[in-house]
């Protein structure tokens, strides 16, 4: 697999990374207790470190690090699924993208953190599920989190969404489906 690397430019926006590990059409996800989305069930992720070589090894180390180190993953077994692009209210550049992957296999468990409140698997198998996690989710992500646990995001038609944050945020974000040029360029 062809490692990317990543370039420290000036941007007029941050990106991060966000990790759902799958299995058997669950998906991992967490309590967020801190920042934008803090109240909402959410994959892992997070923004690059300074040592960070590559957008994958972001990813991964996030997953470890809001997992309590228990989850540990490896890049050859990361799928990238989309690139999520958040425009706050009224402004025309993005304000921050987040670059999201699968993980279908790893080592360990996940214990509650600081950040990530009780992890625990999620079924998407039946539509009364689904409706019970979209509701606890931002809604941004229970727009493609069924394409996302089902492998289908590729053929996912870019789309934007408007939805509003603790009363005051408003944000836009536009999702776009998989490309090969999806690892751009970051801002520390």
């Amino acid at each position: 697999k062809k490692k990317h690397i990543m370039k420290i430019v000036k941007t007029k926006h941050r990106m991060a990374t966000l990790t759902f590990p799958i299995k058997d059409r669950s998906a991992l996800m967490a309590l967020k207790m801190d920042k934008v989305v803090a109240g909402f069930i959410n994959g892992f992720g997070g923004k690059p470190e300074k040592n960070d070589k590559s957008w994958e090894i972001t990813a991964l180390r996030e997953l470890y690090e809001e997992t309590g180190k228990g989850m540990l993953g490896y890049e050859k077994d990361l799928v990238f699924c989309a690139r999520m692009t958040f425009y706050f209210y009224r402004k025309k550049n993005p304000s921050f993208e987040v670059l999201i992957y699968t993980l279908h296999k790893w080592i360990g468990k996940p214990t509650s953190t600081i950040e990530m409140k009780n992890p625990r698997w999620h079924s998407f198998k039946n539509k009364k599920d689904r409706e019970k996690i979209y509701s606890k989710m931002m809604p941004q992500n229970g727009q493609f989190m069924d394409l996302v646990v089902n492998g289908l995001l590729k053929w996912f038609k870019q789309r934007t969404v408007g939805f509003q944050i603790k009363e005051k945020a408003v944000l836009c974000s536009k999702i776009s489906p998989t490309d090969k040029n999806h690892l751009g360029t970051i801002s520390n």
